[in-house]
Parts: structure tokens; C-alpha cells; sequence
């Protein structure tokens, strides 16, 4: 396994997360790396985490002087851990691990496999051999974010927002230099940047794979509330990003 880390952001998890989870994985890959980014948890998250890992060097624990949102909570996760090694890949997963890391390691096998693409986005789609468990809700109003993501961006995703993503150290700076416009949709913006880049626009820079399991955990930040802003923070994301060409 190449050097990796995944960027864990966290917002009031301290009931959610699995630490041990994340032990049991840093103790069967010797070169997994995680950072935990505390995004100004009102809860005991952040002293948790310190508790779990006070001794463990390929740990690092960042916390946000005031709550930045998730998008803002992983770039800066994925600058802080640029500068701690010289990682060869980078990914992000949810706390609650609605996406296991052993599906997380799935994801790497495609991104160091021969295809050599940049970017693996994990996909949720039900098929038959799968455990895909997520509420009817939450289902169709993904779809219908897709729909809308497609019509807006003429992206052919199936699913830009599950949790779960590694990207090559190549793709950093294009993906995550500047600050993003939107604090839940950012997933969208990565693939306008890496695509609308013009070393990538013509190569299969991005690679999505379906995921065999992905358990919708209780407690989710995301509320229904959120998804009725969707069509007006796609819109922000259409406009800021409207002059780039992809293909």
C-alpha cells in the first residue's frame, strides 16, 4: 500500500463515531494515515478522538476555530496533511463510516490498479448482491440532485455525494486550492475542476465504482430542510463556474 490519508471531518460525532473501527485499520495497512478535522463539535468529539490516539504517530487531529461546514473542514484537511508527508494518494470518508473502510479500500484498489485514473468517487446503487440501506427520502431526493447535476453540468454521475473518495496527490492543487463555493454540494465542484482542467479534459480522469454495502446511520447532519436549498446552491455553482469548458 502506498502512503494515504484519509481525511475524516467531524462535527458533533462523539455518539457516532467508530473509533475503534479506525484503529483496527491503521493496525492491518502500516502505511493508512488518518486526519480527524473537528469542525467546532459542541460535544466531546474532539477529546475522544485525542483520547484514542494520544500515542498513534499516523494520527493527526486538526480543530477549526469555528465551524467551517464540511467542505471547508476537508480542504483544510487535505492542505494540513499535504504539509505533515509527502502522500502519495488522499480521500475522505464520513465519521459514522455509512461507508465501511473496507469498502474505502476497494475504492483504493481501483485508483492504484492499471487504469491509473485520478479520482474514485464510491457510488451508491442498488443492485442485486448489494446492502444498500438509505431511506426512500433521501433516495429520490438524490436522484433528483442528479438529475438537476446533469442537466446544469452535463456530468454523467450517478452519485457525486456519497462520502467516499480518493484522489491521486497529482489532482491536489487543482481540486482543492480555492475555497468552495457550496458547503454540502462541493463533490460537485471537484469534478467541475478536475474536468474543465485541460491536461485532464480528454483522459478518464475520474472513475466511479458502486459500492457492495452502504448503511444510512442515524444522526445524520444532513437534514430534510437541506434539500430544499439544493436547486438554489446548484445554481451559486452554475454560476461561479459557468465560464469553465469540459467535455
Amino acid at each position: 500500500m502506498y502512503e494515504t490519508c484519509i481525511i475524516i471531518p467531524c462535527f458533533n460525532e462523539e455518539k457516532r463515531i467508530r473509533l475503534e473501527k479506525f484503529k483496527t485499520a491503521l493496525r492491518d495497512n502500516s502505511q493508512l494515515h488518518f486526519c480527524f478535522v473537528n469542525d467546532k463539535s459542541e460535544d466531546n468529539t474532539y477529546d475522544a478522538i485525542k483520547s484514542c490516539f494520544i500515542e498513534e504517530n499516523r494520527v493527526k487531529l486538526i480543530s477549526n476555530p469555528e465551524n467551517l461546514g464540511k467542505a471547508e473542514s476537508i480542504r483544510r484537511g487535505i492542505h494540513e496533511s499535504a504539509q505533515w508527508k509527502e502522500f502519495h494518494f488522499f480521500g475522505y470518508l464520513d465519521a459514522d463510516l455509512s461507508t465501511s473502510l473496507e469498502e474505502l479500500m476497494n475504492l483504493y484498489k481501483v485508483i492504484t490498479g492499471e487504469r491509473k485514473c485520478m479520482m474514485v468517487l464510491g457510488s451508491r446503487i442498488k443492485k442485486l448482491g448489494s446492502k444498500i440501506e438509505r431511506s426512500i427520502f433521501r433516495h429520490y431526493a438524490g436522484r433528483l440532485f442528479t438529475v438537476f447535476s446533469r442537466i446544469l453540468f452535463r456530468i454523467d454521475v450517478f452519485d457525486s455525494q456519497c462520502g467516499a473518495k480518493i484522489f491521486s496527490r497529482e489532482i491536489i492543487k487543482i481540486a482543492f486550492d480555492d475555497p468552495f463555493v457550496s458547503r454540502w454540494f462541493f463533490d460537485v465542484e471537484l469534478i467541475i475542476r478536475i474536468l474543465s482542467d485541460p491536461q485532464y479534459r480528454n483522459r478518464d480522469a475520474l472513475m466511479e465504482v458502486p459500492l457492495n454495502e452502504w448503511i444510512d446511520v442515524k444522526g445524520s447532519k444532513v437534514k430534510p430542510f437541506d434539500f430544499i436549498k439544493t436547486p438554489f446552491e446548484l445554481l451559486r455553482i452554475y454560476f461561479h463556474y459557468k465560464n469553465r469548458k469540459m467535455l
